[in-house]
């Protein structure tokens, strides 16, 4: 009779250590779960935060691409403007020295007309002195 209580005993210990160990096992069990559980929140958080810079990146692509394509366009324009500028001046060189050339030869004419004028009047007094010998004579 006391060993049917010993092995009674030892039958209720025995079950109860199963169910602590069980109880236990289960624990390790819903810890491991709830690890699981927040590594997949971490890893959804990480992987909507590179989505996030993703986005951020192609932004910053888009803009700079604009941006340098700004750069590129007044690049030409200067670019442009200066072959203009360029071109406006090489004309007005050509101008100023067709404008040079132009005094040149008008003070050559007024010099010349000088000479022609001075000759005129030294022709006119012989003519006039010639005249006057001839009615003399």
């Amino acid at each position: 009779d006391k060993k049917d209580k010993k092995d009674a005993s030892l039958k209720e210990q025995d079950k109860k250590d199963k169910k602590d160990a069980s109880l236990k096992e289960q624990d390790k069990k819903d810890k491991k779960d709830a690890s699981l559980k927040e590594q997949d929140k971490k890893d959804a958080n990480l992987k909507d935060e590179l989505t996030n810079l993703k986005d951020e990146y192609s932004s910053f692509k888009e803009k700079e691409l604009k941006e340098k394509q700004t750069l590129i366009d007044q690049v030409e324009r200067l670019k442009r403007s200066e072959r203009e500028y360029e071109l406006k001046v090489q004309e007005l060189m050509e101008r100023n020295t067709q404008l040079k050339s132009t005094l040149q030869n008008q003070e050559q004419s007024s010099e010349r007309v000088a000479e022609l004028q001075e000759e005129n009047i030294k022709l006119k007094q012989q003519s006039s002195e010639r005249v006057a010998d001839l009615q003399e004579e």
